[in-house]
């Protein structure tokens, strides 16, 4: 079932993407996790508590910093820069499910994040921001570090 989300997200981040627009990124600014309206497959994989993206603007891309705590309550702490974002690979720091995003738009506010493992691709995401700015929804799919599969839908509001 998992890999039915992985080719639908796939076919979805090929359908194309629109050129970078000149007002500023709906994407930029720091984001707090909503635990409530947050689902995670498995249950088990569900934060102790909230999780803080901090995306700032660095070049044509973005400097991005996450803050939280993993499902055993222990803290995490991930960093990534995105030169642009043309669907290419840049290193993560922090992560041990992942070492390396690619981001690509989709429209103004919707992008396709993929992570990959080595050269196996382990996590793809459809991030989406409300046309309000104001409510960032991640709709991820892949598999952990330990090969568990997982599908969530993680809501985030702006600060």
């Amino acid at each position: 079932m998992h890999k039915r989300y992985l080719f639908a997200l796939a076919a979805f981040c090929a359908l194309g993407t629109v050129a970078a627009q000149a007002q500023p990124s709906p994407f930029i600014g720091t984001w707090k996790l909503d635990l409530a309206k947050s689902k995670f497959d498995p249950a088990s994989a569900k934060p102790k508590a909230s999780e803080t993206i901090n995306i700032q603007t660095a070049g044509s891309g973005y400097k991005v910093t996450i803050d939280g705590t993993d499902a055993k309550g222990a803290p995490t702490h991930t960093e990534y820069t995105v030169a642009t974002l043309d669907g290419k690979d840049y290193p993560v720091k922090g992560s041990a499910n992942y070492d390396s995003v690619a981001v690509k738009p989709i429209d103004a506010n919707t992008r396709m994040v993929v992570n990959k493992k080595g050269s196996s691709v382990v996590r793809m995401l459809r991030d989406i921001v409300s046309k309000d700015s104001k409510t960032r929804t991640l709709d991820e799919v892949g598999y952990t570090a330990q090969g568990v599969a997982f599908h969530h839908v993680v809501v985030f509001h702006k600060q």
